[in-house]
């Protein structure tokens, strides 16, 4: 193997802390959010074949799944959370509705990963 495509094949290559970012969105690892996007892109088979079935990496969430089911939706499903005031009394009123919101984010990505899919049998 040539050194210039063992060169290329290193730098297409992800560190640890990349794939942590793009797996669990551990942000940090990436200079810029295009950078992170265009990586997911490149690695994201080889990403999905390392969760389960009904799961997907932080970055599918960020820059795939429907607009309702991702990260950013977060703020448009807290102005409709109401949570529990055990929870609130616990917490606060604030953090209370960003715990709620991320409960009803993830109820709903677990609803979407296990629809029903149409032609399979």
């Amino acid at each position: 193997m040539t050194v210039r495509r063992r060169m290329l094949r290193q730098r297409d290559r992800l560190t640890h802390e990349e794939r942590m970012d793009l797996m669990q969105g551990e942000r940090g690892a990436f200079a810029s959010d295009a950078a992170r996007r265009e990586a997911w892109m490149r690695h994201r088979l080889l990403l999905l074949a390392r969760v389960q079935t009904h799961a997907r990496p932080a970055a599918f969430w960020d820059y795939e799944a429907p607009a309702e089911l991702r990260t950013s939706a977060l703020e448009a499903i807290a102005a409709d959370c109401h949570p529990r005031e055990e929870t609130v009394a616990t917490w606060g009123r604030a953090r209370a509705v960003d715990i709620q919101a991320r409960i009803e984010l993830r109820d709903r990505r677990q609803a979407w990963l296990n629809r029903p899919l149409r032609g399979l049998p």
